[in-house]
């Protein structure tokens, strides 16, 4: 006799609101190295949390409705020579995060990067399986040095203003 009887009903679809696209500050709350299998492949990657707060209140982390600080979290690959590539997304944020460019060949210490902030560009991408549904991401070359007094230049503002 089965206690459990499978029922082919679709899970219940999972809501999530999308800030809205812009500078924030980003603050690193965790980094560690996990693996991830796609189809065939494993792949070693580092999984980054922030907390993101607004440019004009950089230290009111945003919550979600629970009071809890919302996490953003994004992935980079680890792959010999592929991690530290200046110009990849890890690259970038190890120097906004130390606040200085990383010299070839030079290994920083994760654990350094640890509560350290930056300012980046929140984007909307496409979901790579459903085009009809939209991911955050980290816009590729915004990512900056945090100072407290920091001005963001928008790419559409005027300079002659």
């Amino acid at each position: 006799m089965s206690f459990f009887t499978p029922v082919a009903e679709p899970a219940p679809e999972r809501t999530y609101e999308l800030l809205p696209t812009g500078y924030y500050v980003f603050k690193l709350v965790d980094l560690k190295q996990t693996q991830k299998v796609f189809g065939s492949d494993e792949v070693q990657q580092l999984e980054w949390d922030f907390s993101l707060a607004p440019l004009d209140e950089p230290t009111r982390s945003l919550r979600k409705g629970d009071g809890t600080i919302r996490i953003f979290r994004q992935w980079t690959p680890i792959k010999e020579g592929v991690m530290l590539r200046v110009g990849s997304l890890a690259h970038e944020w190890i120097s906004a995060l130390l606040g200085r460019t990383l010299q070839i060949g030079e290994t920083p210490d994760l654990d350094d990067l640890l509560d350290q902030k930056m300012v980046a560009e929140l984007a909307h991408i496409p979901n790579q399986r459903d085009k009809t549904k939209m991911n955050e991401k980290i816009k590729l070359g915004s990512a900056q040095v945090y100072t407290k007094k920091r001005r963001v230049v928008d790419d559409d503002e005027d300079d002659d203003a």
